[in-house]
C-alpha cells in the first residue's frame, strides 16, 4: 500500500492522484509559477525524511504538466520518477531544481512500470523565444533527428512544442517514438542537470504542446528512477505546493507511513 497522509499545511493538500492531474489539465488550483512572464530560475529545494519502520523506501518526486498532442488520446502521459533515493528509517535527501526546461525524444514507447531513457542530449527551450520554443523530430534516411524548429510557433506563456514531420515511422512498443519534458534538477550539493520527468508516445505529423507550468507529488515505494507511472494507478499522492516567494518545503513519512508537513 502506498504511503499517505494528510499535511497540516495551508499551502499543501492531499488529492486523489487521478482528481489532481484532471484538475491540473483545466488549469485549477495549480501555480503557474511565474514571473515577469517568464519561468523564475530560482532553486526550489525539498528535504524529505524518512521515520516509517518499512526498510528502503525509495522517496520520489513527480513532475506533472499539461501535454496534448493533438486528437491523441490524453491519458496516453507518463510522468517519470524524476527525482529518487532509497533511505532507510532514520535517512533524509535534500533534492533541488531550477524551472529550467528542456525537450527529449526516444526510441522506445512508453508503458507503465519500464524505465525511459532518453536517445537525445536534452535540448534547452524557452517559451518566449520564437527561435527556441519548439523542436523538430523528422527521420530522414532511416535516422531520427532532432533539430530546432525556429519560428514556427508563436509565444504563447508557458507552451513550448515538439513537431514531428510525415517521415517519422508509426508508433510501435519496441521502437516508438516518444518525446518528453526534462526539467533541470539534482541532489542538494551536486549539480544540477536536466532529467526527463514527463513523457508521451509519438508518431509522424503531430504537435506535441508541453505547458510549463509544473504540480509536484511526492511518493515513497519502490520504484527505481526513470520509470515511468501512471497517476491513476496509484492511489494517493502527496502534492506539494510553493506560495510565491517560497523555495524550501520539508515532509516527513512518519512511523504510521504518512506524509506530515515539517520535519520530524
Amino acid at each position: 500500500m502506498s504511503p499517505h497522509g494528510s499535511g497540516a499545511s495551508s499551502v499543501t493538500t492531499l488529492v486523489p492522484a487521478g482528481a489532481a492531474l484532471a484538475a491540473h489539465s483545466r488549469g485549477e488550483g495549480l501555480q503557474t509559477l511565474l514571473r515577469g512572464g517568464r519561468p523564475m530560475n530560482d532553486a526550489y529545494s525539498l528535504t524529505l525524511y524518512n521515520r516509517s519502520s518499512q526498510p528502503a523506501f525509495t522517496f520520489a518526486v513527480y513532475v506533472v504538466v499539461t501535454v496534448r498532442s493533438g486528437q491523441r488520446d490524453p491519458s496516453n502521459v507518463y510522468p517519470l520518477v524524476w527525482l529518487a533515493k532509497p533511505l532507510d528509517d532514520g535517512g533524509q535527501v535534500t533534492f533541488q531544481w531550477t524551472l529550467d526546461f528542456s525537450l527529449v525524444y526516444a526510441d522506445l514507447g512508453c508503458q507503465e512500470n519500464n524505465p525511459w531513457c532518453s536517445s537525445s542530449e536534452a535540448e534547452p527551450v524557452q517559451y518566449d523565444d520564437t527561435a527556441r520554443n519548439s523542436m523538430l523530430l523528422d527521420y530522414p534516411n532511416s535516422a531520427y533527428t532532432f533539430t530546432r524548429n525556429p519560428a514556427v510557433h508563436p509565444v504563447k506563456p508557458p507552451e513550448v512544442y515538439i513537431d514531428t514531420t510525415g517521415t517519422v515511422p508509426a508508433w510501435t512498443l519496441p521502437n516508438g517514438p516518444s518525446v518528453g519534458l526534462a526539467v533541470c534538477g539534482g541532489e542538494e550539493d551536486k549539480p544540477l542537470a536536466p532529467i526527463p520527468a514527463i513523457v508521451t508516445d509519438s508518431g509522424p505529423n503531430l504537435c506535441h504542446t508541453f505547458d510549463l507550468s509544473p504540480a509536484y507529488f511526492i511518493h515513497a515505494g519502490q520504484d527505481d528512477a526513470n520509470t515511468m507511472i501512471r497517476l491513476d494507478t496509484v492511489k494517493r499522492h502527496q502534492q506539494v505546493n510553493y506560495d510565491p516567494g517560497v523555495y524550501f518545503a520539508q515532509w516527513t513519512l512518519d512511523k504510521a507511513n504518512e506524509w506530515i508537513c515539517g520535519p520530524p
